[in-house]
């Protein structure tokens, strides 16, 4: 049907280990509270890196969420993560907003041809 599943905060409560292992998903996001602290915390960089190596292993897509600087985006590409989402990358945008982009960006790759 074209529906995929992502387990939403992972490393927090109860998107831990054990849900992965039971559950059925195509995305693992990687909680903010860890993608945030990454600069200040080994700690947290080292469970970044390891979840998205674990996502990658698992073969699904790692998500970094919170993902408010160009350094912390940078950083995340160098560990491997798939995709991010956070301020760095855009503001949150309404429904009608995001049809006007789809459609400039369609409106452009017709230019191209």
């Amino acid at each position: 049907l074209g529906v995929t599943f992502s387990m939403d905060d992972f490393g927090v409560a109860s998107a831990n280990l054990e849900a992965m292992f039971e559950l059925p998903f195509d995305e693992l996001k990687i909680d903010q509270i860890f993608v945030r602290r990454m600069d200040e915390s080994p700690l947290a960089a080292s469970i970044v890196s390891n979840v998205a190596r674990l996502a990658r292993d698992a073969g699904v897509t790692s998500v970094a969420e919170g993902i408010e600087t160009r350094q912390a985006f940078l950083r995340l590409q160098e560990m491997g993560v798939d995709i991010g989402q956070g301020y760095y990358i855009a503001r949150p945008i309404t429904v009608s907003e995001l049809e006007n982009i789809m459609k400039l960006q369609n409106d452009s790759s017709a230019l191209a041809l």
